[in-house]
C-alpha cells in the first residue's frame, strides 16, 4: 500500500470500500447518476470543476471484488444509512475526516453497522465486530496518523 494514498492532503473526505458492488452501484447509492460520470485527471478536476461550499466531488472505481468511492468536500459516505446500503449482503468500510481533525472509521456487515470508532479514542468504540479494528489501529505506531492507521 502506498505510504499515504494521497488522503493526507485532503481536509474533509470520506473513503468507502464496498465488496461485491460495481462502481456504478456505489455512485447510485450516493445519489449520483453514473451516466454523468467522466474520467478526469487531478489537473482537469482543478481547472474544470468549480467547487462550492455545498458541492461534493466523487471518485469511484474498483479493484477486484471491491469498489471504492472517495468523496472530497461535504462527504456523506460515513452516514449509517449510506454505509448499510453500500454493504448490502456483504461488507463495507468508511473512513472519514472532517477538516483535518476528527477521523472516524466504520465497518458494516450484512446490512448492519458492526463497528464505529474514532481511531485512538477508546471512549468512542461502538459495535460488536469480531474484527476488533480499534485494537488493530491501537497497535500501529503512534507516529502513524489516525487516517493512515485506519487505512492499513
Amino acid at each position: 500500500m502506498p505510504a499515504t494514498w494521497g488522503i493526507e492532503e485532503y481536509g474533509d473526505f470520506c473513503l468507502t470500500l464496498s465488496r461485491n458492488l460495481t462502481p456504478e452501484q456505489v455512485l447510485t447509492t450516493f445519489g449520483a447518476d453514473p451516466g454523468e460520470a467522466r474520467l478526469m485527471s487531478a489537473s482537469q478536476i482543478e481547472s474544470e470543476i468549480e467547487m462550492t461550499e455545498t458541492s461534493a466531488l466523487l471518485g469511484a472505481g474498483d479493484t477486484g471484488t471491491w469498489s471504492f468511492c472517495i468523496e472530497i468536500s461535504n462527504p456523506i459516505g460515513f452516514a449509517d444509512v449510506i454505509l448499510k446500503n453500500l454493504c448490502g449482503d456483504s461488507e463495507a468500510f468508511a473512513l472519514s475526516r472532517s477538516g483535518h481533525s476528527m477521523t472516524t472509521f466504520k465497518y458494516a456487515h450484512a446490512g448492519r453497522l458492526s463497528e464505529s470508532l474514532e481511531p485512538r479514542n477508546p471512549q468512542t468504540v461502538r459495535g460488536d465486530s469480531h474484527h476488533a479494528f480499534f485494537q488493530r489501529i491501537q497497535n500501529m505506531s503512534p507516529d502513524t496518523s489516525a487516517a493512515m492507521a485506519s487505512c492499513r
